[in-house]
């Protein structure tokens, strides 16, 4: 009776442990598949979001060329006093930009700054969204800076040139982009001039 006592007792704990393990695969197994399904839908949105990042580049692109174009380019100090309203109003749509481009990447900056997904399609874009909207922030402030010193330059000629019956302008105030950003934290700022 001893022996068959031990038996069942011995068949017992072998069929727990076989039960144990089976749920443990199953749990790590339904986690894996779990997790495999995240990361498919974060893959799908971030390509998603990565095109229409793409958009917003090309928009930056285009605006800063314009701004280049109409307002830094062989520009006399006659031109300022009868453009300067042209011109801050294109600096406060390209200020605009900046700010609707940072707001509709919030979800790449989410998940792709400091990003811990290792995809091969996934990686290089959010390197790329990455390097390309510290590049966007950054040129943007140099952008303001080099138009406001601009300003004070046409400013100090102004002052000392009283007979030319120019005035003085007020610089464009940037509140939102001040600081230099550095995204990625290799202590280079992409863009800063």
């Amino acid at each position: 009776m001893k022996k068959k006592n031990k038996i069942i007792i011995i068949i017992l704990i072998i069929l727990t442990v076989i039960t144990m393990l089976g749920l443990i695969i199953y749990n790590f197994y339904k986690g894996y598949k779990e997790d495999k399904i995240k990361t498919q839908n974060k893959i799908i949105k971030i390509n998603e979001n990565y095109t229409n990042f793409n958009y917003y580049l090309n928009e930056f692109n285009n605006q800063r060329t314009t701004i280049y174009s109409e307002i830094f380019e062989d520009k006399y100090y006659s031109d300022f006093n009868n453009n300067i309203n042209n011109w801050n109003t294109l600096m406060s749509s390209y200020n605009d930009l900046i700010k609707k481009i940072d707001n509709e990447s919030k979800y790449l900056k989410e998940n792709c700054i400091n990003s811990k997904i290792y995809h091969i399609e996934i990686t290089p874009k959010c390197s790329s969204f990455v390097d390309n909207l510290e590049m966007m922030i950054n040129l943007y402030i140099s952008d303001v800076n080099v138009y406001n010193e601009n300003i004070n330059t046409y400013n100090a000629w102004v002052l000392e040139n009283p007979e030319e019956s120019y005035n003085v302008i007020d610089n464009f105030i940037n509140k939102d982009y001040t600081v230099y950003v550095d995204f990625n934290n290799d202590g280079v700022f992409l863009g800063k001039e």
